[in-house]
């Protein structure tokens, strides 16, 4: 039994007085000896209302002084994070206990995100347990964990990334609509200047910057309309397949390289990943996404990668 624990969860409400007389008893049976821990020995319950001095005695009697209460919360939040990290504890159990810790210690900042991911841990046990994870490992001070990756993509992993997000632009319907939408849209545009009583001609030797603008975006439109966006020679174009790829994730943010492009970018800027189980994908909150292929990592690496995705960004 470890008395120091005890004495600090009893000075902050925490310890039920009816456990005082096992304690006592055991007490006795190590070899501590008191009137005190006696009469509480011989108790078969006990109350805050009517026992409290007799506990705080016995307590005495073991040598044990009424502890600062800031000085023992950070004590029983220091075990509770080591039996979290150990998997002695679980981690909603062990933040429900640092939130009652928190509420009769001061309130100190450092434990609010305990707090926060207790309460919300209903909402998605499995993300909030990883963080709760990361958390306590960042409390007591372990090294801050990073995976690292380097690949080179292929068209067909991209191809699959694709489906694996299950994305509504792969719809079939949709993609015909936008192709008719687009379509008009070109239609429209180039015919915008006839209708408004101007020539082509004209538009570009007066206002060049806009005739320029408004047949670059036909020109885009007609080609989605075309489905020429969707050929392979612009796939390899815009996603480079033949650069070489890193990416780096770490405690407080994502860092991609692709060839001789860097993006460093922070976990609130992605919208969540998705996982398959030959990839996992980096959705960002725009169109944006990278892919990440499981073949690529070096033994030991995917575990670390997989528990910093769940415990950073929601699993789509």
């Amino acid at each position: 039994m470890d008395l120091d624990s005890v004495v600090a969860e009893w000075y902050l409400g925490l310890y039920p007085p009816e456990n005082m007389p096992v304690l006592a008893v055991w007490a006795l049976e190590q070899g501590f000896d008191g009137k005190a821990l006696r009469e509480l020995a011989g108790l078969t319950t006990a109350t805050c209302s009517n026992e409290r001095g007799l506990i705080e005695s016995a307590l005495r009697e073991l040598g044990k002084k009424p502890p600062d209460l800031p000085n023992a919360g950070r004590m029983l939040v220091t075990r509770t994070c080591q039996q979290i990290v150990s998997g002695t504890t679980s981690p909603y159990d062990g933040a429900s206990r640092i939130w009652a810790i928190y509420n009769r210690c001061g309130m100190p900042e450092s434990l609010i995100p305990f707090v926060g991911f207790a309460s919300l841990w209903e909402n998605d046990r499995h993300h909030y347990d990883n963080l709760i994870v990361v958390a306590a490992r960042k409390l007591l001070g372990y090294p801050t964990q990073t995976a690292s990756v380097r690949f080179f993509l292929t068209e067909k992993e991209f191809e699959e990334a694709i489906i694996v997000r299950k994305s509504w632009i792969t719809n079939r319907f949709y993609r015909i609509a936008s192709r008719v939408v687009c379509g008009c849209g070109a239609i429209f545009l180039l015919g915008l200047v006839w209708w408004q009583g101007e020539t082509w001609s004209h538009l570009f030797s007066t206002d060049p910057v806009t005739a320029a603008g408004l047949l670059l975006f036909a020109a885009f439109e007609l080609c989605v309309a075309l489905g020429l966006h969707e050929a392979r020679i612009w796939n390899r174009l815009i996603n480079r397949f033949d650069q070489e790829r890193e990416i780096t994730v770490e405690e407080d943010n994502v860092k991609i390289v692709r060839g001789p492009k860097t993006w460093t970018k922070k976990w609130k800027e992605f919208a969540g990943f998705y996982e398959s189980p030959s990839m996992f994908v980096l959705q960002t909150r725009g169109a944006q996404f990278w892919t990440v292929p499981k073949r690529a990592f070096e033994p030991g690496v995917e575990p670390i990668f997989s528990h910093l995705l769940e415990s950073k960004l929601r699993r789509k």
